[in-house]
């Protein structure tokens, strides 16, 4: 029997967080979503053993979201995924991503379909 791991969902639009938690929830994953860092790490408390994805907007207001996937993956006890959803510029480059602790990088606009299959097949291989 394959783990059904949990999703944390942090976008910056509360529509397209919506959408997203509703598609993976039709996948059979159980999303948990905040709008706060202290909501972020309060889940991350609560759930860190069933959570296999971090899911968190590369754009959100008031947060540099490079220092906090360096925090995320230091000095927290998670081992999760974690996959930035957001535009590229010149600040935000996929490699300076990658470098700062993202498992992966979706470039908008996303496309539902290939997203939920991608974490189907990441979450998978997790279990």
């Amino acid at each position: 029997m394959t783990k059904k791991f949990k999703v944390v969902i942090w976008l910056q639009s509360n529509e397209e967080e919506k959408a997203l938690s509703h598609l993976l929830t039709e996948s059979k994953y159980s999303c948990l979503t905040c709008q706060s860092k202290p909501e972020l790490e309060n889940l991350i408390t609560l759930h860190h053993h069933s959570i296999g994805l971090l899911i968190i907007d590369c754009n959100l207001t008031g947060v540099n979201v490079l220092d906090l996937c360096v925090e995320l993956k230091q000095n927290h006890y998670l081992d999760a995924y974690l996959m930035v959803l957001g535009n590229l510029n010149e600040n935000n480059n996929e490699g300076v991503m990658y470098e700062h602790g993202v498992d992966f990088f979706i470039q908008r606009p996303l496309k539902p379909l290939l997203l939920s299959k991608r974490i189907d097949a990441l979450l998978t291989r997790k279990s």
